[in-house]
């Protein structure tokens, strides 16, 4: 499914946002958007009236603080997803044999002692990963961008940017072309379905008109 890109850095970025945060919940999304749009019409004075679709999104919606409970459990497991997926890559690039076995191994190692924000431990069980990757997995390729930029030598310049301004979000649609690109080709070695990382048809695709970016050149 191809994300429908206005053009307009603040609907995209909610957009994608949506993506990240709810990806298996279209009612989620619907909400969330629904609720982005009103607050920027109130900010710009703007009255709004409402479709029988959105007047239906607003009747049926969960309130803000099951949304944010959903956003922070999600983003718990896109930030696994996105931790993988940027190993992945980078053992790629460095010519070194990929596989998801082998990202859950360089993680695990990585993980041990590391918290989250409110101070609990990192999962990094084999089956409590492979779950956060399985739940992730439609925008898992936001969340990979995002941990490689995470991952360059600016002081977090980029990684502030990349939903602050128009053009770190462009840079962050371009990382995450690449990373796109990646794990829709790349076939991870001792695949037995010699399947790529991940189905095309499974992620929400950024368009092809976005420009891909490829990190390595950055690191």
């Amino acid at each position: 499914m191809e994300l429908e890109l206005e053009g307009r850095f603040e609907v995209d970025r909610d957009t994608v946002l949506a993506a990240m945060l709810f990806p298996n919940d279209e009612r989620a999304r619907s909400a969330y958007l629904l609720r982005k749009d009103l607050a920027r019409s109130r900010d710009a004075g703007i009255e709004r009236t409402f479709t029988p679709h959105q007047q239906t999104i607003i009747l049926d919606w969960p309130s803000q603080s099951e949304l944010e409970s959903w956003a922070e459990e999600s983003a718990r497991q896109g930030h696994a997803a996105g931790d993988l997926i940027a190993i992945m890559y980078d053992l790629h690039r460095k010519g070194e044999a990929t596989s998801l076995r082998k990202a859950l191994s360089v993680y695990k190692q990585w993980a041990i002692g590391k918290t989250y924000g409110d101070g609990e431990a990192l999962k990094y069980s084999d089956g409590q990963l492979r779950k956060y990757f399985d739940a992730a997995r439609r925008a898992a390729h936001f969340w990979g961008a995002l941990r490689l930029i995470q991952s360059l030598n600016d002081g977090g310049r980029l990684e502030q940017a990349a939903f602050q301004t128009a053009e770190g979000f462009r840079f962050f649609l371009g990382v995450t072309a690449e990373v796109q690109r990646f794990v829709t080709t790349h076939v991870p070695e001792r695949t037995h379905d010699k399947a790529p990382v991940i189905q095309a048809e499974v992620l929400f695709l950024v368009p092809d008109s976005i420009e891909p970016i490829g990190v390595a050149a950055l690191l």
